[in-house]
């Protein structure tokens, strides 16, 4: 552009150095000279025009591409996170996960200084530096950074006391994630910067990745218990009928403890409690069979105040299914918003995924829905999920939310038909739920069936969720006369403010 502005300049001096000497010699040549001078500016101007548009498709050109690196940062998350689970299911290694972690954690921040900590009493006290080792980070800091269980994004640390103790290594920007769950917090991740400020997708990642490998050290806990129950029963050596009878009894009670484990990671992945949504009222129950399946429903926020709703039922039982409920959780809550609002879009990312990462004949049926409070339509699209029931208060109706589709897993690119639209009128009252609950039995073996849920519906839509929810199992575990439940009970009700 430089280039064609000097040419532009060199040629407007030639012509007037020119015209100077036309002029003297033949002075009637002045019009025609004006003439040339407004040709000239004219394409002067359209020159320039060209040019600001240029640098606008240039502009715009470099933005698509900080997004594309943005959308290759969240890919590489997924596949980190998938690497990490492979790695757990086979064999826990706290020092490999740290020490892939700490690389991870380089390639987020680019930090002058990072460090990955993970602390288990009696268990693992593991650390990784990330740049200069032969820095210290004050004790002071680390004590402040185990205890503390919200992220931390530090501007200047001169007023924000133990961090000013960094001053004196010149650093000034602070960004640190715990590692943590409900229940437990296990170290921390950090980067400290001394001139370069992290960046809001930087914190996003790094937020994002944190909380996932805080359920993989949860996890990897809980299934290091099972090992240790099962090594220690294989040792006892069966040498009598008496010591069979034993083992048996032993085996069936870590199975039960299996599914007891199975049953605490379902339930730490449920969002319990409920968000506050603007425009409705939520309440959810969900009752753990025996046997665990994969009941899993989530309300996460969207951009613009929008929601999402998802409600999941894994395919099999136990561990296993706790596990892909866990990888369900991770896709949901580390797809890009793009994806995530777009429910087609999100059901078919997701079917990709599950049928890349599980074994053959895995597969999770779910209704994946987006919540518009300020307009009060609901966009949804049904992957071969319980077809969910909409009370009408003012027609005093129900109506089934039917939507054709596959479940997700099986195949890797199907197509899943239109997203569907429907719109929540005042106290109209929307029930989402999995099979467990009509496929409930009665100690004569009848179910208690879809035509049961309706008119229970009808009867009692008016109620507020909680209240409804409540009765609905009441009447549910009175059909089956409180026996154990063949699958899980999963509830969500919605009702328009």
């Amino acid at each position: 552009m430089k280039k064609n502005k000097t040419w532009v300049g060199i040629g407007l001096g030639v012509w007037l150095l020119y015209l100077v000497v036309e002029l003297r010699q033949h002075p009637e040549a002045l019009a025609l000279s004006v003439i040339a001078f407004l040709v000239f500016v004219f394409l002067a101007w359209r020159l320039h025009k060209v040019e600001k548009e240029l640098n606008y498709a240039e502009r715009e050109k470099e933005s698509l591409s900080l997004k594309l690196e943005d959308r290759e940062k969240i890919a590489e998350i997924f596949e980190e996170i998938s690497e990490m689970y492979d790695i757990f299911v086979e064999k826990i290694d706290f020092e490999s996960l740290v020490k892939k972690t700490a690389d991870f954690v380089g390639r987020i921040l680019e930090a002058d200084l990072a460090m990955v900590k993970v602390f288990i009493p009696g268990v693992v006290d593991k650390e990784v530096i990330v740049g200069d080792e032969t820095i210290k980070i004050p004790p002071k800091i680390v004590k402040v950074l185990l205890k503390q269980r919200k992220d931390m994004f530090i501007e200047d640390v001169t007023h924000y006391p133990p961090f000013n103790l960094l001053s004196e290594q010149k650093f000034s920007k602070v960004i640190s994630c715990p590692l943590h769950t409900k229940a437990s917090t296990y170290g921390f991740i950090v980067g400290f910067n001394r001139e370069r400020r992290f960046t809001n997708m930087q914190q996003f990642l790094l937020t994002n990745f944190a909380h996932h490998i805080s359920l993989l050290v949860e996890n990897a806990q809980l299934l290091e218990r099972i090992k240790e129950t099962t090594l220690k029963r294989e040792r006892d050596g069966i040498l009598d009928l008496r010591k069979l009878q034993e083992k048996i009894s032993i085996e069936k009670k870590v199975e039960e403890r299996e599914m007891e484990l199975a049953r605490e990671i379902q339930k730490k992945l449920l969002p319990f409690p409920l968000p506050e949504v603007p425009g409705v009222e939520l309440h959810a129950i969900s009752r753990a069979s025996f046997e665990v399946g994969g009941d899993y429903f989530d309300v996460f926020p969207l951009r613009k105040g929008n929601w999402g709703i998802v409600m999941a039922d894994v395919s099999g039982k136990g561990v296993p299914a706790s596990l892909i409920m866990v990888m369900l959780r991770t896709a949901l809550r580390t797809f890009p918003h793009p994806v995530k609002e777009d429910p087609l879009r999100c059901i078919k990312e997701i079917n990709r995924y599950i049928y890349r990462e599980t074994e053959e004949n895995m597969f999770v049926s779910l209704i994946y829905l987006i919540f518009l409070p300020k307009e009060g339509k609901l966009r949804f699209v049904n992957a071969g999920g319980e077809m969910p029931l909409l009370y009408r208060k003012d027609a005093h109706t129900i109506e089934e939310l039917s939507s054709e589709g596959m479940v997700v897993g099986l195949l890797p690119d199907w197509e899943y038909g239109e997203v569907k639209e429907i719109m929540l009128k005042k106290d109209d009252h929307l029930l989402l739920y999995t099979d467990g609950v009509i496929e409930a039995a009665s100690p004569q073996g009848e179910l208690y069936g879809e035509e049961r849920l309706k008119s229970f519906l009808e009867k009692k839509g008016k109620l507020p969720p909680q209240v409804f929810l409540k009765e609905l199992e009441m009447e549910v575990m009175g059909f089956s006369w409180n026996k154990p439940l063949a699958d899980d009970l999963t509830l969500l009700a919605i009702r328009r403010k």
